[in-house]
């Protein structure tokens, strides 16, 4: 059986593929984009309008009259109506959803794809020039490299390409190498077996 959050997630992929199907030349893809991203920006805010939009309480007219009359004019008319659309049925509370999926589904139309990178300091350029080319092999697709430093990983790198995990840490490694001396010195009493001195 599917979970709820699975099922809000296909919704909004279809939502998403809706609105880059409506938005039909590569110009107003790139505004309904642009306009997604302002209008995140927004509720993630915590400002008080970001906080009247994604009430669930709020009656959906009113909400509908006052999407109408903040971006009608001001925003292209796919993305208002669209807005008008989610409102409509009762899912404004997961448009954020709606904003990254249709993220990924333009940057998948474009042949583009984000490439997570975590090191333990930042990357050397030839090191990131080699990281550009494996995930274009990887992906078949332009990758966009996303770099974040984290100290503690200590050394080598973490790549995270949609929810595939790549974890060439050293971290990592010497958590597993723990986690196996861990397992035979727990096999080692269980059996009895005396653990030879090294």
């Amino acid at each position: 059986m599917a979970k709820s959050g699975d099922k809000d997630l296909a919704l909004a992929r279809l939502y998403a593929a809706s609105m880059l199907q409506a938005a039909d030349t590569p110009q107003a893809a790139e505004t309904m984009l642009a306009e997604l991203t302002d209008l995140g920006e927004i509720l993630d805010s915590g400002s008080e309008l970001a906080g009247f939009l994604t009430t669930p309480s709020l009656d959906a007219a009113l909400r509908g009259r006052s999407i109408e009359k903040m971006f009608r004019g001001r925003c292209s008319d796919v993305f208002v109506d669209s807005m008008l659309v989610i409102n409509r049925k009762g899912r404004f509370g997961f448009v954020r959803q709606v904003i990254d999926a249709y993220r990924h589904l333009h940057e998948e139309k474009l042949g583009r794809i984000k490439v997570h990178v975590s090191t333990a300091t930042a990357l050397p350029d030839a090191q990131r020039t080699n990281l550009r080319s494996w995930a274009a092999q990887f992906t078949g697709k332009t990758p966009e490299l996303i770099e974040s430093v984290e100290p503690e990983l200590i050394g080598g790198v973490v790549v995270r390409i949609g929810d595939r995990k790549f974890d060439h840490s050293v971290a990592h490694h010497l958590g597993s190498l723990c986690e196996k001396l861990m397992d035979r010195a727990s096999r080692e009493l269980y059996s009895g077996a005396r653990p030879v001195a090294s």
